[in-house]
């Protein structure tokens, strides 16, 4: 990253890279055999992660792979992803109000049965789009994307050096959206900074010695802030759930599990707080980005209004940022 030596490409090791897409992919194939079979708490979560993280091995060397079978690779790891996504948010909320010592009474049962019968559901879903014929397309194009390291091992002459500007970059973008996020408690800002984090960890872990900056203390590091994101995500997205559902039946017996919530939530923001600091500076942007990026979701105008996709997130970060995402 910054200051460090870049290797040239005659060191870029494409047979181990070529290895590690090979491992990623049956990863994949593993956790993905899991979703469709016996109950599994942790499946469809790992499938995920297999996915985000081939994602990022994908990106970070895409200048030693084929450009169309990269592309469409990618594209069938985000539909993916997003398929999958209700039914893990489904398991966290159920989760969640399994173990809490405030899902007492009628009410909240009720909820939690609806939930679980919601999740039974999307499960089954979710095998079904994992069954052979279907798994079978996903993996040939993540396979045709990893076949063409080894057609062409050298078709971009800068790869290193390709591989850690994207490293380079995830970390200003994320920098960035972790010292917005840092500022006030707003849950669309804390979800942009998560995604952010995830996405610099794993393009940091493609390219050893740019995961290395700091030793292990940075991954350790990364870590830490990700686990904090995603507590104050899953209560954010809990809470929201509940008092629309309380809305909707004019019911009351929740009280006590938001309650709950909201001081679980707000412990992790604080702790969010507290770790941003140990992930380094934030690039210096142009004033013009604080006033953007700080912008809370509710009444933002139609150029800056977030979305659900990450890569015009990424898109709009980049360009806020200009030359410093480059640091």
């Amino acid at each position: 990253m910054t200051g460090a030596a870049l290797e040239p490409v005659a060191r870029v090791d494409a047979d181990a890279i070529r290895s590690r897409l090979d491992q990623k992919v049956s990863t994949l194939a593993s956790a993905a055999s899991r979703v469709g079979g016996a109950h599994d708490p942790d499946a469809i979560h790992d499938l995920r992660v297999s996915a985000r993280v081939l994602d990022a091995m994908l990106r970070t060397w895409a200048g030693l792979l084929e450009p169309r079978a990269t592309a469409a690779a990618l594209r069938a790891l985000r539909r993916l992803r997003r398929r999958l996504g209700a039914a893990r948010e489904l398991e966290v909320h159920a989760a969640l109000i399994e173990r809490s010592v405030a899902a007492q009474g009628e009410p909240v049962m009720a909820f939690l049965h609806r939930l679980q019968g919601r999740l039974a559901r999307r499960s089954a879903r979710a095998a079904k789009r994992l069954r052979r014929e279907r798994l079978r397309r996903l993996l040939q194009r993540v396979e045709a994307a990893a076949a063409s390291l080894g057609a062409q091992p050298a078709s971009d002459p800068r790869a290193s050096d390709r591989a850690r500007a994207h490293v380079s970059e995830m970390r200003a973008v994320a920098l960035a959206a972790v010292d917005s996020a840092s500022a006030r408690e707003d849950d669309w800002l804390l979800h942009q900074a998560r995604l952010a984090v995830k996405k610099w960890r794993y393009a940091a872990e493609c390219v050893d010695r740019s995961a290395t900056e700091r030793g292990s203390d940075l991954r350790a590091a990364l870590r830490r802030v990700q686990d904090a994101l995603g507590t104050i995500q899953d209560r954010a997205a809990l809470i929201e759930s509940l008092e629309r559902h309380a809305r909707k039946r004019g019911g009351t017996g929740f009280e006590a599990l938001i309650g709950e919530l909201k001081t679980e939530k707000g412990e992790a923001f604080r702790s969010f707080q507290a770790l941003a600091g140990t992930l380094g500076p934030a690039p210096a942007a142009p004033p013009r980005a604080v006033r953007v990026v700080a912008r809370p979701i509710a009444g933002a105008p139609a150029s800056v209004a977030p979305t659900t996709t990450d890569e015009r997130w990424e898109r709009m970060a980049q360009w806020l940022l200009g030359a410093t995402s480059q640091q």
